[in-house]
């Protein structure tokens, strides 16, 4: 009646009973339980006890008639049907009931399982009853379909995985099912669609990959449903080795010769029906007689002729040539007609023949064969259209049940896991079951029959894949048009209509069938497959064997997989896994670059994450979409896509031993992953952040760390920053190095980068671009800085500590390196003192876009931060202890920090109020943002010194010891309100109240809004991912675990509460989205307003113009560079001690494994 399943129809308000919508079943009445049991005690203490003992005795429940009963009492279990499998529990009560009641069951038995009749037609509605009642199963049923496309989709929704598809990470299934093919309460095939339906449904549900039931009298035909409440005959007995006659035929011939008795006669009207019979079935003779069966022979020869059993294998029947080979035709009259003694016996269906290929006498084993009774191997030729009888065996499905349920068991006992089911024609349902490890498949073809007229048309060819190895079924059922009408009820024993199933001996009975070595398939061509017929066939690949020996070793070499890539360098990981197109062009001398995919174009890596993050995107697809990728259709077509570019990265050096892993399983290969179960504790995000280090980590042959070696080097950014000169900057490299190595603990290439700059120092300043030291570039002050605190982070982390000031130098410019020629540089420690003594400032050539020329907050607070370091060295490590400034003045380290601690509030602070303005060195005329810390102080242009940007949390994060804690907290939620949205990765440059504000960058504009074109506001307002990391640490260092203000800065290495690692990785939600589902698996260098991307953009994900993915970007200067994630890693690590410390200890490389999605090599159509 359309009512809502979920709702109480007798609940107080309803007035359903009053108008009488209520559709009433006789065999069911409506108790009124109430809500809880006080309402009604006597009918829940009986159902309490009824339900206890149901649950003693069996094993499982069936909830009957759940939909329209509400949740609060539902379980009023009236009625228990005993079952073989479990009781049957009809609830017509309330759903508060139905859990009170569940409850008590699984009191007795906690395993019980409970399955359940819901119709509800809602998916919303089932879950709904499913989440709670705890229901281990919902009936589905053939009967319910009304097509056979209708039965596919059934078909595919329950159990199972999708054959030949890509695993999906969580993928959503319905509540399993417990199939059947005709429940005991609904109309049966033969009343509702056609009596042949039923084995079709039969089949078909045994096929399917979830629990199948039936009801008894399915198997026997009965065309009525039986009421479970006045039906009183017992059902026949048969015995499974003797089967009896059709128990129906002995009451039909009785009421035939009842009616001969009464005398009576045939009508004009009988009469001319028989005539028209008559001529119809001579209509049928001529037809047959005109029958052929094509044999050809493809092949070499001269002569080909046939020899058959027709007559005894005597006289030949020539073949005549025809392209491709030799034909003949075969007619019904001459050839499959027997001869017994002279005249002429029965018809045929199928003959026996051979060819005789000059003179040989030669079987086609590509063609239908069957085995005389002497042993001897023929091939047979079968007629079209050949019509079966019922033969007096079992009636009904009784002779081909028990080989559906073991072929059930067997499927589910032997793997075979994956389902697909497709409709080849409007009639003809292929139901696929395959075996992931053996590459078997067992098919279950079927014929529907849900009308009395079958749909024209010839039967369609079949695929297969593999070679046919086993038939364990093929029948058909034959129910005469009139059985119905002729049905006469027993009225001792419940029967069923006259028909039974006819089991063929083999599938040549029904089809004709050929396997093709080189595509591994075989075609089943269907010649005589009425409606209402089925046929199984397990198939299974060429070389088996082989496939199995492999399957093997590649389970072996698995399990060994870590220790494999344990001794592996991050610049080998690299190469296995990531570089761009410009490095793999670079490293095979032009050679080769990114695989490029045909109607897909180029993968974005060379490695296996290229191969991965394309793989990820084919597995969102419907599984039958899926094989339709381009990425699918190139595999199939060819392993170009495994040779070279991933073959030789697997088959060489310590990848040998894995490389035939990868190989057979690419498609589910995915990026290898860091997987330390103490790293694993802290956050998924962490594992794929450290993955994305080795993206940037690797040797290119034009890029070395120094010229003239192949040190592998630390790129800016992807993919532009990759190769050349242009590979590594300062700047970039020293944001990124405590991320991407230090906190990873590859100490050695941290070591080697420091090093690899420090030999180029100059007039007190480390390069922003290196070019391998060959023509470096000075044209960045605060890069030095960054590689001063580059330093003090490694002796911090790396075993060696502070001895590694020590490290002999030797630097490239000698006395010119610094502006102090008397003093020589040696070690790393003279390098730091340089830098300190002489650092000057440094003018650029042409006019930047954001020109910071004052007193840059951050350079300040890295510029403490160093001095704090150097300050507390031991003066064995680090002997110096004073600076001289130009005028000849000493000053100590510790006065000079002394003076910034001092000074630095009153210059770069913007109070709150007003009144305090006094106190600090402030225009108020230019203030436009209170509460906040100055960008800059004194610059050339005086407003640029009080514009709101992210710049004061890098100061913040290196150097709290400047900050007073309420101005550090007013300026944060100044830039967490005005500079960081819920839809952005990173921070906005500048605040969106400025009036230079432009937030969307497009290197592409070529206006004449100077403001805009050619990515002039690059720093004017893009939202910048790397500083989003020192903001999450500024944040860690000044609030408590609850948000509240700390009552002091936090070491850097304190532990963090669980409830303060929630709040500040709450932050990072988009970025764990963003890193899992983009096909470069990692982060962009910047975003336009919001997360949004340029107009421009000729990457497939959310990036800013033409920039790179990956690549970081300084505010302050033009030139790009550097990794974004490694500063959010950074953060990852300093919320939890212990993770840093464990990473600290250990080489990414000794904790590495596989992380394969287990895809298979077991996909056949792959």
């Amino acid at each position: 009646m359309g009512w809502d399943a979920t709702k109480d129809f007798a609940a107080p308000g309803s007035l359903v009973y009053l108008r009488r919508e209520l559709v009433v079943w006789s065999d069911c009445v409506k108790l009124r339980y109430g809500c809880r049991p006080e309402d009604s005690p006597f009918l829940w203490e009986m159902m309490e006890k009824y339900c206890r003992d149901t649950a003693k005795i069996f094993p499982a429940v069936r909830l009957d008639n759940c939909h329209s009963t509400p949740i609060h009492v539902a379980a009023e279990l009236e009625r228990g049907i005993k079952m073989s499998a479990g009781s049957c529990l009809w609830c017509v009560g309330a759903m508060h009931a139905v859990q009170h009641m569940l409850r008590e069951c699984r009191r007795v038995r906690p395993d019980i399982w409970v399955y359940a009749e819901l119709f509800t037609g809602s998916q919303e509605a089932d879950l709904h009853f499913e989440r709670q009642l705890g229901l281990n199963a919902l009936i589905r049923e053939s009967m319910q379909t009304q097509n056979p496309g209708d039965l596919v989709w059934q078909l595919t929704q329950f159990g199972g995985r999708d054959a030949g598809a890509l695993l999906k990470p969580l993928p959503a299934r319905l509540c399993p099912a417990l199939f059947y093919d005709c429940t005991h309460d609904n109309e049966p095939a033969a009343k509702k669609f056609t009596p042949a339906a039923a084995l079709p449904f039969a089949a078909l549900a045994a096929g399917a990959a979830a629990a199948c039931g039936s009801t008894r009298g399915t198997d026997e035909l009965v065309p009525e449903t039986l009421s479970v409440v006045h039906e009183r005959r017992l059902y026949n007995d048969y015995h499974p080795e003797a089967p009896l006659r059709d128990p129906n035929k002995a009451d039909v011939g009785a009421g035939t010769s009842a009616k001969k008795k009464a005398g009576h006669a045939a009508t004009a009207l009988e009469k001319k029906e028989a005539e028209e019979k008559e001529d119809e079935e001579q209509q049928q003779q001529q037809q047959r007689e005109k029958r052929t069966v094509e044999i050809t022979w493809h092949g070499e020869a001269q002569r080909v002729v046939l020899r058959g059993e027709w007559d005894c294998w005597q006289k030949d029947v020539e073949m005549e040539r025809c392209a491709g080979g030799f034909r003949c035709e075969l007619r019904e009259d001459a050839h499959f007609v027997m001869q017994v003694g002279g005249r002429q016996a029965v018809t045929k269906e199928a003959v026996q023949y051979k060819y005789v290929v000059d003179g040989t006498w030669t079987l086609d084993p590509s063609k239908p064969t069957a085995t005389d009774s002497q042993g001897n191997r023929n091939n047979l030729a079968m007629l079209p259209g050949t019509r079966h009888h019922a033969q007096e065996t079992l009636p009904g499905l009784l002779a081909v049940r028990p080989t559906l349920n073991s072929l059930h068991v067997r499927l589910a006992e032997e793997g075979f896991s994956q389902l697909s089911v497709s409709l080849q024609s409007d009639d003809v349902v292929l139901l696929q079951r395959c075996n992931p490890v053996s590459l078997e498949c067992c098919y279950v073809l079927a014929r529907c029959a849900y009308s009395w007229n079958a749909p024209g048309g010839p039967l369609p060819e079949i695929q297969l894949s593999g070679r046919i190895t086993e038939v364990p079924l093929v029948a058909s059922l034959f129910v005469g048009g009139n059985a119905l009408g002729d049905f006469q009820p027993n009225p001792a024993r419940i029967n069923g209509l006259a028909g039974a199933a006819q089991v063929h001996a083999g599938l040549e009975a029904v089809a004709s069938w050929t396997y093709s070595s080189e595509t591994g398939h075989t075609t089943v061509r269907l010649h005589d497959f009425p409606p209402g017929s089925v046929a199984v066939a397990f198939t299974e690949p060429e070389r088996r064997a082989l496939l199995q020996q492999l399957e093997q070793q590649l389970q072996d070499t698995l399990s060994r997989t870590p220790a494999l890539l344990a001794p592996a360098s991050p610049a080998a990981l690299n190469s296995l896994m990531f570089r761009c197109n410009q490095e793999e062009t670079d490293a095979s001398g032009g050679k080769r670059g990114v695989y490029d995919v045909p109607e897909y174009g180029p993968l974005v890596y060379c490695g296996l994450a290229g191969v991965a993050a394309a793989f990820d995107a084919v597995r969102m697809l419907l599984p039958r979409d899926q094989l339709q990728h381009p990425l699918c259709r190139n595999l199939v077509d060819g392993i170009w896509l495994l040779e070279p570019r991933i073959a030789d990265r697997l088959l060489s050096g310590v990848y040998a031993q894995v490389g035939a892993l990868v190989l057979s399983r690419l498609p589910a290969a995915s990026a290898i992953a860091p997987t330390d179960s103490s790293v694993a504790a802290v956050d998924p995000l962490l594992l794929h952040l450290l993955t994305a280090t080795l993206q940037f980590y690797g040797r290119v042959p034009s890029s070395p760390l120094v010229w003239g070696t192949q040190e592998p080097s630390l790129c800016a950014g992807l993919p532009h920053f990759t190769t050349g000169f242009m590979r590594n900057w300062g700047r970039d490299t020293f944001i990124a190095i405590g991320g991407n190595l230090i906190a990873t603990g590859r100490y050695a290439e941290a070591r080697a980068e420091i090093l690899g700059y420090a030999r180029v120092l100059r007039h007190g300043l480390i390069p922003n671009l290196l070019d391998a030291g060959n023509n470096p570039r000075y044209n960045a002050r605060d890069a030095t800085w960054f590689f001063m605190q580059g330093i003090q982070d490694y002796c911090k982390a790396a075993p060696e500590g502070v001895d590694f000031l020590q490290t002999q130098v030797e630097p490239k410019y000698g006395v010119h390196a610094s502006q102090l020629p008397e003093q020589q540089i040696k070690t790393l420690a003279d390098v730091m003192h340089h830098i300190l003594a002489s650092h000057a400032k440094a003018g650029n050539r042409g006019f930047p876009a954001t020109p910071r020329d004052g007193a840059a907050i951050e350079i300040n607070g890295l510029l403490k931060s160093a001095l704090r370091f150097v300050s507390r060295l031991p003066e064995n490590v680090f002997p110096y202890k004073s600076v001289f400034f130009a005028d000849g003045s000493e000053c100590m380290y510790t006065r000079w920090a002394s003076l910034l601690d001092a000074r630095f509030e009153k210059v770069f602070y913007v109070p709150l109020a007003p009144e305090e303005d006094a106190e600090y060195f402030l225009e108020p005329k230019l203030i436009n943002r209170r509460g906040i810390y100055k960008d800059t102080h004194k610059a050339s242009t005086p407003w640029a010194d009080y514009q709101l940007r992210p710049n004061a949390c890098i100061a913040l994060a290196v150097a709290p010891e400047l900050f007073r804690q309420d101005h550090a907290r007013s300026y944060l939620h100044a830039v967490e309100e005005y500079l960081l949205g819920n839809d952005q990765l990173g921070l906005k440059t500048l605040d969106p109240g400025d009036l230079q504000y432009r937030p969307d960058y497009d290197n592409a504009n070529d206006s004449c809004d100077k403001a805009v074109a050619h990515g002039w506001n690059y720093h004017q307002g893009p939202e910048w991912v790397w500083p989003l990391g020192y903001f999450l640490e500024a944040k860690r260092l000044f609030f408590d675990d609850s948000g509240a203000p700390a009552k002091g800065p936090t070491s850097p290495h304190s532990g963090v509460s669980t409830a303060a690692r929630r709040t500040l990785l709450s932050y990072l939600k988009k970025h764990r989205d963003y890193i899992r589902t983009d096909v470069w698996r990692s982060l962009p260098e910047l975003t336009n307003h919001s997360g949004t991307s340029s107009s421009n953009l000729h990457f497939v994900l959310p990036l800013c113009g033409d920039r790179a993915p990956s690549s970081e970007l300084p505010l302050w200067d033009p030139n790009l560079r550097a990794s974004a994630f490694t500063c959010i890693m950074s953060v990852c690590f300093a919320l939890r001690a212990d993770i840093a410390e464990t990473a600290a200890r250990h080489r990414l490389g000794d904790t590495i494994q596989g992380v394969f999605w287990p895809l298979a090599s077991s996909n056949p159509p792959l």
